[in-house]
Formats: structure tokens, C-alpha cells, sequence
């Protein structure tokens, strides 16, 4: 084992006798927010338990380390969808086409976590979008940086949507090629894509792009977490309808790399559109391009260092299996303040965002930080996010 192996190994070492001395000091287990190996998703958009723990199967939710002693050592929260619909905009008042109360909640329910989260993740459709050229998305882009690029309480990265990324052809959408330079341009002015290192056209150019997305497609490490992050309508030599398109080869090539890396303990891959459409969504835009989700999903399966793929597009909450050898779970988070489908809204519906905690024994949760859902959805009058029930996602 190399020097930053065994760097890894004693930090991990050093953070389990921290976690066992204070497991000696809890006498109980709160059942309200545990944490618990969960089976599939009871029923559509439900959380893959909800309910009460199994005896002695629990931590709490009470931040830097829990009643079960567990101590939590890294945190990645995100979220995606958070427009408004167009016939709801006002864009005099709000020319960000953001629904500004959910996420100024969401920036404050982030600032209020007990064990602050290391990044947050926005998977997409910040705001509107969808029209032809460049001002709309440009002045909608930069009201959104005006009003929040200075207010979020730790760092932010960002993937565009297919809000950001496409445009309107009748009742599809098609690439928007204008629409790169603008995205590029906001990502790289409030330095929501710290990292240039996604594909570009250079040769081989074997993902078949038509620019540089080197800063839409990238990868950043965390400590010991490997963060990807994947432009899921990425503009491609197959013609502008040809959308859902990722950046296969890069992805392998970066994942080949991340589990490589000694200093890596896990690895987290993030997009807008889903590999696998959530229940009640059937268009043929509801997940990435066709010929690519087997691809992607056996990239994922075969590095033992992704615990998931987590993603936005469906306006709903959503966790499901992804199959294969590892049966992977896909954790859809696209609550954060667009209207919700109508029919996971008319369940129990809820706005929040999602956070991955990692834990010093090896276990990776999802906790889903929840509010309600009010009427309109763009109400002015948010409650603060209430942390449900963790599910283990790994091992």
C-alpha cells in the first residue's frame, strides 16, 4: 500500500475509535429518524422506509455524530427542478423564473443543518429556459446569480438541465446551440464548476461533441469522495434532436481513474435526466438517450466505488434499483420548488432537497429533508425542511 493509502486507512481508523468512544455514551435509539437497510420502495415516489426502525437498527438525526455513536464524516445535499412553470411566471417581479421562496428555504434549511453539508449539488432546471437564442436564458441565468450566488451557505456545483440546455420545436425540444456559451459563462463567473476537467473535441472525440463541455460535464474530489457530475443533454454530432446525450467514454475513462485513486473511498454521480424513469413518467425525454442508459448503468455496476446515481427532471421524489450485478440504487430528487406531478401530488407530496451521508464504519444513507407542499407552489409562506427516516444505500 502507497503513502495515501495508508493516509486513508489510519483517518478511517482514527474516525471509528472516535465513533465507538461515543456510542459508549447513548442510552437509547430515537425510531422517529433512523437509519435503516431498506428493501425497494414500498410504493411509487415513497421512501424505502419511512416507518419505525427495527430494534437496534438506528442513528438519529442529530448531526455530527447520532444516537447510535455513528460519527457522519461527509455530507452531499442536492437537489434539482426548482422553476417555475411559465404560465405561473411573473417575470417583472422574478426575472429569475426561480420559485425564490422554496429556494431561499432550502439555502436556509442548508445553513441550520447541524453537521453542515460539504457541497450542494443543483441537478438542473434552475430556471425556465427553453426559448430560442440567448438573452431569455442569459437574463434569466443572471437574475438567478443576482439573487442567490451570494447567499448559499457552502459551495455549490451545478449541472445543467434540459431547461438550461434545449429548446422548445413545437412540442419537443430540440439543442438550443446557443444556449452553451451562456451556461458556461454563469457556471464560470459564481464558480459553480470548479473543475475543467470534463470532455472536450479533442481527438479521439470519441463522445462525438460539437464543443468544448469541459466545465458541463466534470468531476471534483471532496476529501475522500469523488463527485461526478454529467450533462445529460450534451450537445453531439447526431443532429440537434438527438438529445438525452451523455459523455460515455469520459464517464468511463473518470470512473476507471476514481477507483484507481487509493485516496477515493466513494463515488458519487450525479445528472439531470435519470438512467431509469420513475414511476408515472413515460415520455421519451423521461431519461437519457435510449442507447446509452445499459452503457452508463454497466459503467456504474462495474466500479465498486459508486454507491448510486442521483438525479432530478421528474418533478417527484423518487428511490428505485437500478439492477445489475450490484443492484445500484437511482435516487430521483427533482422536489426543489417546480410544481410536482400531479399524480405523486396528489399523494403526499413535498418539496426539500436530499443529502448523502457517509459514515465512519463505510455506510452510505440518503436522508430526504422535507417540507410541505403548499397551494400554489410558489407561495410565499415555507415551512423549514424536517430530515426523514435515513435508508442505507451502501454496502
Amino acid at each position: 500500500m502507497d503513502e495515501a493509502g495508508l493516509e486513508v486507512t489510519a483517518r478511517r481508523a482514527l474516525l471509528l475509535v472516535v465513533a465507538l468512544l461515543r456510542c459508549s455514551q447513548v442510552a437509547r435509539i430515537d425510531d422517529d429518524a433512523g437509519l435503516v437497510d431498506a428493501g425497494p420502495p414500498t410504493d411509487a415516489g415513497s421512501r424505502p422506509d419511512a416507518g419505525p426502525l427495527p430494534d437496534g437498527g438506528g442513528v438519529t438525526d442529530a448531526g455530527p455524530t447520532d444516537a447510535g455513536g455513528d460519527l457522519v464524516t461527509g455530507s452531499i445535499t442536492w437537489v434539482g427542478c426548482n422553476r417555475i412553470s411559465r404560465g405561473d411566471w411573473d417575470s417583472t417581479a422574478n426575472p429569475s423564473s426561480a420559485n425564490v421562496p422554496e429556494l431561499t428555504q432550502t439555502f436556509a434549511d442548508l445553513a441550520a443543518m447541524p453537521r453542515p453539508a460539504d457541497r450542494f449539488v443543483f441537478t438542473g432546471d434552475l430556471v425556465l429556459g427553453l426559448d430560442t437564442g440567448k438573452s431569455p436564458l442569459d437574463t434569466e441565468l443572471a437574475a438567478w446569480a443576482q439573487r442567490f450566488a451570494a447567499s448559499a451557505p457552502l459551495p455549490v456545483l451545478a449541472v445543467p438541465g434540459n431547461h438550461e440546455m434545449l429548446v422548445k420545436s413545437g412540442s419537443s425540444e430540440i439543442t438550443n446551440d446557443r444556449a452553451d456559451a451562456v451556461w458556461l459563462q454563469f457556471v464560470t463567473a459564481n464558480g459553480l464548476a470548479p473543475s475543467a476537467n470534463g470532455p472536450t473535441t479533442a481527438a479521439p472525440n470519441d463522445d462525438l461533441l460539437t464543443d468544448d463541455q469541459s466545465r458541463f460535464s466534470f468531476s471534483v474530489d471532496v476529501g475522500e469522495l469523488h463527485l461526478v457530475l454529467l450533462n445529460t443533454d450534451t450537445p453531439n454530432t447526431n443532429g440537434t434532436s438527438r438529445i438525452g446525450w451523455v459523455p460515455l467514454h469520459w464517464l468511463r475513462r473518470d470512473l476507471a481513474a476514481a477507483q484507481a485513486n487509493p485516496a477515493i473511498a466513494h463515488v458519487f454521480v450525479f445528472g439531470h435526466k435519470p438512467l431509469v424513469a420513475p414511476p408515472g413518467e413515460t415520455g421519451s425525454d423521461s431519461t437519457i438517450d435510449a442507447t446509452l442508459v445499459k452503457p452508463v448503468l454497466d459503467a456504474l455496476d462495474a466500479t465498486p466505488k459508486v454507491r448510486g446515481y442521483f438525479c432530478a427532471h421528474a418533478h417527484l421524489w423518487n428511490a428505485l434499483r437500478l439492477g445489475g450485478t450490484r443492484n445500484l440504487w437511482q435516487v430521483t430528487a427533482g422536489n426543489g420548488g417546480s410544481d410536482l406531478q400531479s399524480a405523486w401530488a396528489a399523494g403526499s407530496p413535498f418539496f426539500g432537497f436530499s443529502e448523502l451521508r457517509v459514515h465512519a464504519d463505510g455506510r452510505v444513507g440518503v436522508v430526504s429533508h422535507e417540507r410541505p407542499f403548499p397551494s400554489p407552489y410558489f407561495s410565499a409562506t415555507v415551512a423549514p425542511a424536517v430530515p426523514r427516516a435515513e435508508f442505507v444505500i451502501s454496502p
